[in-house]
């Protein structure tokens, strides 16, 4: 694919832009950054939906209330969750993190959780673990419900504790909604623009490629932008190739 030069000015450049971005410092901090985010997230928002489902397969008194409760990050607005996070998190002794960790002799100065490279990254991460484990709650719990009792049971019989019964049944029975957790969480936090945007505007270590494509825009340089976009949409089209291809090999399994 050809792009303009650089100014936007000019002749054809055929692979300039790429070159350019792919040699940009800024460009190969974005993708670490990125890919770490991305992995790290749907990871985590993997494991806390599969906890929580897990939780909420039993019945207890409420059970129904508490699943309501606990889609409420998931549905509720992205940007009126961020302003909370902010007002948690942002610098200040007055902020709620700070200062509760002032009061319990913690810490003795406030800490920038927002554009501190230490803690901005988990930060981001918390949030998205927070909020999109909802969503693999629901497609997991959904498996978990049809999950034959006879197996369990037979398990149990067997002398099988919770854990092995987790590990070797639960776990090979949900193997496959948990793939796909995994796999839409990752392409879906590989683009993700607004909640890095909101919560740091790429401070601390968080600019990933989205906001990178946004930085390039606002600086004129376009065809990097297009460049970085296109590249991105590639990488995120070998990751479901390579998932197509492992779910077929389970089909047939």
């Amino acid at each position: 694919m050809l792009f303009r030069s650089l100014g936007g000015k000019g002749a054809f450049v055929g692979w300039a832009n790429y070159a350019y971005t792919l040699n940009d410092p800024y460009f190969r901090s974005a993708l670490r950054v990125t890919v770490f985010y991305s992995f790290a997230s749907a990871a985590l928002v993997t494991i806390a939906g599969l906890a929580v489902a897990l939780l909420l397969a039993k019945p207890f008194v409420g059970r129904r209330w508490v699943r309501a409760v606990t889609l409420f990050p998931y549905v509720a607005p992205v940007v009126a969750l961020a302003f909370v996070w902010r007002l948690i998190f942002d610098k200040g002794a007055g902020q709620l993190a700070n200062w509760a960790l002032i009061s319990a002799h913690v810490v003795s100065a406030p800490v920038a959780w927002m554009s501190d490279r230490s803690t901005a990254i988990w930060i981001v991460i918390a949030f998205q673990v927070w909020r999109y484990a909802p969503f693999a709650m629901l497609l997991i719990l959904a498996r978990l419900q049809a999950v034959p009792g006879e197996l369990l049971e037979a398990a149990q019989v067997d002398g099988a504790g919770p854990w092995r019964r987790l590990r070797h049944v639960i776990i090979p029975e949900l193997r496959y909604v948990l793939a796909v957790v995994f796999v839409l969480r990752f392409v879906w936090t590989f683009n993700k623009f607004d909640d890095v945007f909101l919560l740091t505007g790429g401070a601390g270590g968080t600019s990933v490629l989205p906001i990178l494509i946004r930085n390039y825009t606002d600086g004129g340089l376009v065809p990097a932008a297009a460049a970085c976009a296109v590249m991105l949409t590639v990488l995120l089209l070998l990751v479901v190739v390579f998932y197509q291809r492992k779910a077929s090999r389970w089909a047939e399994e």
